[in-house]
């Protein structure tokens, strides 16, 4: 059903040939989908891996590694003096002096436009100690990577239309609000389901299908009809939701599914 099906399902429920007001139509009409998308939700899968490394410590001068196409790097670091980072990247090279005169503990980050093998050098005229180098598969949304923890996070919010995780397989993992946290250092693949919700119905998307499950098509035009009369005719809205909540009893006996089930932490 699309946005069209739907006025003139909504009209025909009501014995109108057309609604006076269009935008008391989209007002319903989001209501009613937003509503039924919590009784069958939309879902979509995305995958989150864990290749980061465990952090290493660098405690000599002139020590050096290498890394494989890394998205990015990052450092926790502590040092009196001066230290120098030499990179390697590609056909990119870069030297950056760090000078510091307390000896507070810091730490440094920086992403990479494109793969590349990456060699990095420390060296410093005074004592210095670099911990938890690590590489990034991904990247935040500003560009930058995120400093090294026992755990990746990921949220779930740079997903489109974000509303819900609805399930986690792979392994372990820890969820705080729209954050997956999974460990790091393995080599699991994570598939996160999630709930989303379309853009809303307007008039450019009326000819675009609701957005919901096609069984709640019914079920849509009855629960909109519902919150368009609500107003000017009481009666009449109370008979929609009565044949609202038969039609969605019916739906979720047939399908054998209830509303989504709420996920909790693994650990």
């Amino acid at each position: 059903m699309n946005g069209y099906q739907l006025r003139d399902t909504v009209c025909a429920l009501g014995f109108v040939g057309q609604l006076e007001d269009e935008n008391i139509f989209f007002h319903a009409a989001n209501l009613a989908l937003s509503r039924l998308r919590t009784v069958i939700p939309l879902r979509r899968t995305v995958k989150l891996g864990s290749y980061h490394p465990k952090p290493s410590i660098y405690k000599k001068s002139g020590e050096c590694f290498s890394l494989h196409s890394p998205r990015g790097i990052g450092f926790c670091f502590e040092f009196i003096g001066s230290l120098t980072l030499e990179y390697s990247h590609g056909s990119d090279a870069f030297k950056e002096e760090l000078v510091s005169e307390d000896g507070k503990f810091s730490t440094y980050a920086r992403a990479f436009e494109r793969s590349g093998s990456l060699t990095v050098e420390f060296s410093g005229d005074n004592s210095h100690s670099i911990s938890n180098a690590c590489i990034f598969d991904r990247l935040s949304r500003k560009g930058e990577p995120e400093l090294y923890s026992e755990e990746f996070g990921y949220d779930m919010k740079n997903e489109d239309g974000f509303l819900s995780v609805l399930s986690v397989t792979g392994g372990e993992y820890r969820l705080s609000g729209s954050k997956v946290f999974i460990p790091r250092g393995g080599n699991a693949e994570y598939a996160v389901e999630y709930s989303f919700e379309p853009e809303p119905l307007s008039e450019d998307s009326m000819s675009a299908e609701l957005g919901i499950d096609p069984c709640l098509s019914e079920a849509a035009a009855l629960l909109t009809a519902y919150y368009v009369w609500l107003d000017d005719d009481a009666s009449k809205a109370e008979n929609y939701r009565v044949e609202y909540a038969s039609a969605i009893e019916r739906i979720l006996a047939h399908r054998q599914v209830d509303y989504f089930p709420v996920v909790t932490n693994s650990w």
